[in-house]
């Protein structure tokens, strides 16, 4: 058997319900047994803030360099904690870079990155990085462009695939650089 409370403010012009007392009757009943003075356990004492815990000391993860057979330069530190994956491409290109004339264009084409590839919309696009539970995130410096993304580590290997797409194959529709 199922049980529902609706709780809901009344209507204008309606009573208010009644209330209805849950647990013992506060009312003293002669015949009643008085209910036994207890003290609390002793424990910590809450009055005070707890001390802080001892220092541990830090390490850091060890990083593995490695180099791809595109001659891509890749650096990983495992931290096994939670399993989540975050990944980092730094290009050495920024708002430094753009051309005279074209200020901005590096900052457009990074905001541009997440409204479609080739084959797909940027509808379809957002779709396949919100299944994957992928946050995509493009930052442009005068220096460099990174393109960081965060996921499950179980969805890392189509979150690469994702990404790659989204550099490789980017739409740059003229719908979306004329807004």
């Amino acid at each position: 058997e199922k049980l529902a409370l609706v709780v809901r403010p009344a209507r204008e012009g309606e009573a208010e319900s009644q209330a209805v007392q849950a647990g013992p009757d506060p009312s003293p009943d002669a015949n009643a047994p008085a209910a036994a003075e207890r003290s609390p356990r002793p424990g910590p004492d809450w009055s005070k803030l707890p001390g802080p815990a001892e220092a541990k000391p830090f390490r850091a993860p060890r990083f593995v360099r490695k180099t791809l057979s595109n001659g891509l330069d890749v650096w990983i530190a495992p931290w096994k904690v939670l399993p989540v994956a975050e990944v980092s491409l730094r290009v050495p290109v920024g708002t430094g870079d753009d051309p005279p004339g074209q200020s901005g264009l590096a900052a457009l084409t990074a905001r541009l990155l997440d409204q479609g590839t080739r084959s797909r919309t940027a509808t379809e696009l957002a779709e396949a990085l919100e299944a994957l539970g992928i946050t995509l995130r493009v930052g442009v410096g005068p220096d460099q462009t990174t393109y960081s993304l965060g996921v499950l580590a179980r969805n890392l290997d189509p979150a690469l695939g994702l990404l790659g797409e989204i550099l490789t194959e980017p739409r740059f529709d003229h719908a979306d650089i004329d807004r």
